[in-house]
């Protein structure tokens, strides 16, 4: 069983879906761990973790080993998001609240037990890149990393050297568009695209 410690944040979110509006719990880390979990990782999440417990997030803990600063429950960050169908959603609105705790020194002091680390996305490029030098100095043995639209094309060169400093990347199709235009992806990257599955980049080729 591969065992994966995932950093980023859980949320509570406002998602509005045509026309109507959902309250749920969020966040690119506790997704992306989650989802690992779900298909069998031995997952540990290293977010900003509320305490007490809200009622939303008690099966999560269930389901990975959750670390990281304890918050009240209202620091939580809290993201809007509009979908608009087809795979894109847009990010209207994001306070970002107790993720300022979360930094390169919550982490383990020997990273080296997992298979991967990955760094969710967080509120800037640098934020990250801070993370993967500290995982690197901690003896991670492979790192991944993500990233959204907002700082795909705001902060443009900073997440292109996030990119080529991790050694797997996620991004969806507009996120790559952002960054390398109609350019070619190096490096190993997978990159979204909704319902039509996704591009696998590596060794010089493409997999669909």
């Amino acid at each position: 069983m591969a065992n994966i410690l995932v950093i980023g944040c859980a949320s509570n979110d406002a998602l509005h879906v045509v026309g109507k509006t959902y309250r749920t719990i969020g966040g690119a880390g506790l997704y992306t761990a989650l989802a690992a979990a779900r298909v069998g990782a031995a997952t540990t999440l290293l977010a900003p973790r509320p305490d007490p417990l809200p009622e939303a997030f008690s099966s999560v803990a269930d389901a990975i080993r959750w670390i990281g600063p304890r918050v009240p429950p209202d620091e939580l960050p809290r993201l809007e998001i509009e979908h608009h169908g087809g795979g894109r959603a847009t990010l209207l609105d994001a306070a970002w609240g107790a993720e300022a705790q979360l930094t390169p020194d919550c982490l383990e002091d020997d990273l080296s037990r997992y298979a991967v680390v990955h760094i969710a996305a967080l509120s800037s490029a640098r934020r990250q890149l801070d993370f993967l030098s500290a995982c690197r100095q901690r003896g991670a043995r492979c790192i991944s990393a993500g990233t959204y639209a907002k700082i795909a094309y705001g902060e443009t060169e900073t997440v292109r050297v996030l990119f080529g400093e991790a050694d797997l990347f996620f991004m969806n199709e507009n996120e790559a568009k952002g960054l390398f235009g109609s350019g070619e992806v190096t490096g190993l990257c997978f990159v979204t695209l909704g319902d039509r599955g996704a591009l696998v980049f590596a060794n010089g080729q493409q997999t669909h």
